[in-house]
């Protein structure tokens, strides 16, 4: 290959990767942290809201699910983690606006998640969870916040009670 088209596909690499790839940030913030930590291997997902589109929620949950028992976590058993989660707040933006102007922030979509870490009714943890999608492939579907939480939930849970 001579220099040029060396640049031209080097160019166009870093052009897709630009293009392709999101911007989207979520953080998971411990409210009230656990004592100490617990050994708890089987867990239970209990959702508190009910005005939101079941597609989202039941992405958080396969996400989460998936990730804890690829951990050895297991859905039933004895010493059993309940993990309730609240959706506070979910704003899917416009998908359109974050593929046109996302690089300035319009558009955005964003999430805020409420999380008990429960035993036998006793909450052992607390944490909220933020999340924002500014720009994305093609604007970034809003979903992928509820899946990206999912993961950030299982890395404390993984953490705090494995």
């Amino acid at each position: 290959m001579n220099q040029k088209a060396i640049k031209a596909a080097f160019g166009l690499i870093i052009f897709s990767a630009f293009f392709f790839s999101g911007c989207m940030s979520v953080n998971h913030q411990v409210t009230k942290s656990i004592a100490q930590k617990q050994s708890l291997m089987s867990v239970d997902i209990s959702k508190n809201t009910s005005s939101l589109n079941a597609k989202e929620t039941e992405l958080f949950e396969k996400t989460l699910l998936t990730r804890l028992e690829k951990a050895g976590f297991q859905k039933s058993g004895k010493n059993k983690l309940t993990i309730e989660y609240k959706v506070v707040n979910f704003n899917p933006g416009s998908r359109f606006l974050r593929y046109m102007f996302g690089i300035f922030g319009a558009g955005k979509a964003t999430l805020t998640l409420e999380i008990k870490y429960m035993k036998d009714g006793k909450v052992l943890s607390e944490a909220k969870v933020d999340g924002q999608l500014r720009i994305g492939t093609f604007g970034g579907p809003a979903g992928s916040l509820f899946e990206e939480a999912g993961l950030k939930v299982a890395e404390y849970t993984i953490a705090n009670f494995k």
